[in-house]
């Protein structure tokens, strides 16, 4: 489950938010938890016993660099 949502906030700048759901081992997880929340019981999840399910939000700021690229400026917790 994953769901993207772009807003434009200028002529080259947009917010690039996603939210959705992975499994990932406990030391991603650990990191990914400041996004969302993590589940450690896999009879919860689902998941295989090694991994953890993270639900999380990501809001990303930004910017047209040229070409066909763009520039991260900002990652944040989403709302």
């Amino acid at each position: 489950m994953r769901g993207f949502t772009l807003t434009w906030t200028g002529p080259a700048q947009f917010r690039l938010a996603e939210d959705g759901r992975v499994w990932a081992a406990p030391e991603t997880a650990q990191t990914l938890a400041k996004f969302g929340s993590v589940n450690t019981d896999p009879g919860d999840t689902g998941a295989p016993a090694a991994l953890h399910q993270v639900e999380y939000k990501i809001d990303a700021g930004c910017e047209i660099a040229g070409g066909d690229t763009y520039k991260v400026n900002e990652v944040k917790p989403g709302k």
